[in-house]
C-alpha cells in the first residue's frame, strides 16, 4: 500500500477498520509559506548566502503570530511516522513512500504543528547557531624553533637547574671599602666560589690536625653550598709484592749520552755559560741544566724553565692552571715587593684569568728545600707538596699561615677589583696530600718538577713514581726539555759532544 502525497496544510488520521487509509484533512493555516532555506537549515544543511534575507523574513513573520508555536520544518517521513505510529504499515510500504518524494520541491514538506515549549526552545537554539558553529582543528600551530634554539634553552634549564641544586650564591659583595653599593658584578657563568665576605683579614694560626694515615686536612670552616671534591689518596695495595715491579721510567742508550755530554758541558770553566734552553724569555744555561743529576740541588733557572714550557706545551685555557716562577712564590712568602706578584698576576690575567682556572701551582725553595704551594680555587682548598716534611713539622709551621696571609692580601689588592666578588679564601681547607717521600736530602726539586707536571686533586701521583726512578726521571726531564721544539738554542753541541753523527 502506498500512502499518495499530501498537500501543502494537511495531516494524516487513522482510519477506522480493518482496512486502514492515509485520509488528508484539510487545516487552514494563515502562516507564511516557508522556503527551502528554513527547510534545509533543519535538516543540518549549510545555507548559502542568497538566502539570508529569505530567512529575515520568516524569522519576522513568527513573531506576528500569537497563540501558536514558530515555525518548526520537520522531514515529511518523521511526521508520517508520528502520525501512522498506529497503522500497520511494511517497511516496503516506508521505502516506497520515501521514495516517492519529489527532492526538488522539498518546500512543499512543510506544515505548522503545535509544540511544546520545551522542544521550541531546543529547537530554536540549535536552528540559530547551526550557521554559527565554526570548525575546531585538532591541532593548532602555535610557534616554531629551530634545532639550534632548542639547544640553548636546555642548556640554559640545565645550568639553572644545576645553580639551584647546589644552592649557589652570587650575591654582590657588602665591603664598602672598594667598590660602591649600586656597583653591580659582571655576571660570569664560570665563577662558582664567591661569597660575600669583607676585606681580607690577618688569619689565625692553623690548628695542627690529627694524623689520618699520611694525609692532613686542615678544616678552616665550612665550605658554601659546593662541597668540595675529595683528594684521592693512594690504594692500600698498589701491586702484588710478590711479583717484581718493571721500570716504569725506561731510557734509552742514546739519552743517557745526551745528558752525560750535558752534565759535562755544565762542569766545563768556559762552557758552562752557554745557553742550554730559550723559550722566549726564560732560559737556563749548562751549568743550571747541570744541576739536574743524582746528589745534585735543582738550580731555580730550570724550575723556571720547566714552569715556562708547561705554559707552552699547554695554555692555561686548556689546562685550567698557572704555573708561576719560583721567585712569584718566594715573594709572595716574604711579603715584600707585591709589585712583582701584581705584574705576575697581571700577566697570567691576560692570558687566562685566574679566578676561572681550578689550580695556581707557586714553587718555592726556603732553606735549601724545593716544596709547592697550590691553590685550589674548585676544591676550595690549599695544598702543600713537599716529598719531606709533613704537615707536624717545624719547617710548615713556621710558614704556612704567613704564606696563607699573604697570598690571600696580594689576591684582595690585584685581582679583586678585576672579578668585582670577593672570593671566601678564610673557608678554604688546608691541606698536605698523600705524596712518595724522597729518601735523601737533595731530589726535592726532581719531585717539585713531577708535581708540577702531574699532581691534580684527583690523581694518585704516588702510583706514577716513587724515589727509585729518581735517577732516569732526571734523564728523561733534561732530554725532554732540551730537545723540545720551543727550545731555539742550537743542539748540535750536545748531539756531536760524543760524535753520535757520522760523516
Amino acid at each position: 500500500m502506498q500512502c499518495p502525497l499530501l498537500a501543502v496544510g494537511s495531516s494524516l488520521m487513522q482510519s477506522v477498520g480493518l482496512d486502514k487509509k492515509c485520509e488528508p484533512k484539510v487545516v487552514v493555516n494563515d502562516f507564511p509559506k516557508p522556503t527551502s532555506a528554513e527547510f534545509s537549515r533543519s535538516l543540518g544543511v549549510q545555507s548559502h548566502p542568497e538566502d539570508s534575507i529569505e530567512q529575515l523574513k520568516v524569522k519576522e513573520g513568527i513573531s506576528s503570530v500569537g497563540g501558536l508555536s514558530p515555525l518548526v520544518p520537520t522531514r515529511l517521513t518523521q511526521r508520517f511516522r508520528n502520525v501512522v505510529d498506529d497503522v500497520e504499515c511494511s517497511q516496503y510500504v516506508v521505502e516506497r513512500f520515501l521514495s516517492s518524494i519529489d527532492h526538488a520541491n522539498d518546500e512543499i514538506c512543510i506544515e505548522m504543528v503545535k509544540l511544546p515549549s520545551s522542544v521550541v526552545s531546543k529547537s530554536n537554539f540549535s536552528s540559530s547557531h547551526i550557521n554559527d558553529q565554526k570548525a575546531v582543528d585538532d591541532v593548532q600551530i602555535v610557534g616554531s624553533s629551530s634545532f639550534v634554539d632548542r639547544c640553548k634553552d636546555l642548556s640554559r634549564s640545565n645550568d639553572a637547574a644545576y645553580n639551584k641544586l647546589n644552592n649557589f650564591n652570587l650575591v654582590e659583595a657588602q665591603s664598602t671599602s672598594r667598590f660602591p653599593k649600586n656597583q653591580k658584578a659582571g655576571a660570569s657563568p664560570e665563577v662558582e666560589i664567591l661569597s660575600s665576605g669583607n676585606a681580607s683579614r690577618d688569619l689565625s694560626p692553623a690548628q695542627v690536625p690529627k694524623a689520618d694515615g699520611a694525609s692532613f686536612i686542615f678544616s678552616s670552616g665550612s665550605s658554601g653550598g659546593h662541597q668540595p671534591r675529595r683528594m684521592v689518596l693512594p690504594g692500600r695495595f698498589n701491586s702484588d709484592p710478590y711479583v717484581a715491579q718493571g721500570n716504569k721510567f725506561p731510557v734509552t742508550v742514546k739519552e743517557r749520552r745526551h745528558h752525560l755530554a750535558m752534565v759535562q758541558i755544565g762542569n766545563h770553566e768556559s762552557w758552562c755559560k752557554y745557553e742550554a734552553i730559550r723559550y722566549d724569555r726564560a732560559y737556563c744555561s749548562y751549568r743550571n741544566l747541570a744541576t739536574l743529576k743524582s746528589r745534585e740541588h735543582v738550580d731555580n733557572f730550570f724550575i723556571l724553565c720547566v714552569c715556562r714550557y708547561l705554559f707552552k706545551q699547554a695554555h692555561p685555557l686548556v689546562s685550567k692552571k698557572h704555573c708561576f716562577f719560583s721567585y712569584i712564590g718566594e715573594t709572595i712568602l716574604r711579603g715584600s715587593d707585591v709589585d712583582i706578584v701584581g705584574n705576575a698576576f697581571t700577566g697570567a690575567n691576560n692570558a687566562f684569568p685566574m679566578w676561572r682556572s681550578n689550580l695556581l701551582f707557586f714553587p718555592i725553595g726556603q732553606e735549601n728545600h724545593w716544596f709547592t704551594f697550590v691553590v685550589c680555587l674548585k676544591e676550595r682548598a690549599f695544598a702543600f707538596l713537599d716529598s719531606l716534611y709533613g704537615a707536624k713539622d717545624h719547617f710548615h709551621l713556621g710558614i704556612r699561615d704567613k704564606l696563607i696571609a699573604n697570598f690571600i692580601t696580594i689576591w684582595d689588592q690585584f685581582v679583586t677589583p678585576l672579578l668585582r666578588k670577593r672570593i671566601d679564601f678564610e673557608n678554604f681547607d688546608i691541606v698536605y696530600p698523600t705524596l712518595p717521600q724522597q729518601n735523601n736530602w737533595d731530589d726535592c726539586g726532581v719531585f717539585t718538577v713531577m708535581h708540577l707536571k702531574h699532581w691534580t686533586p684527583r690523581t694518585p701521583i704516588g702510583n706514577m713514581f716513587g724515589a727509585s726512578d729518581v735517577d732516569n726521571i732526571t734523564i728523561r726531564l733534561v732530554n725532554e726539555l732540551y730537545f723540545s721544539g720551543f727550545n731555539s738554542v742550537d743542539k748540535t753541541f750536545v748531539t756531536h759532544f760524543f760524535d753520535d753523527v757520522k760523516a
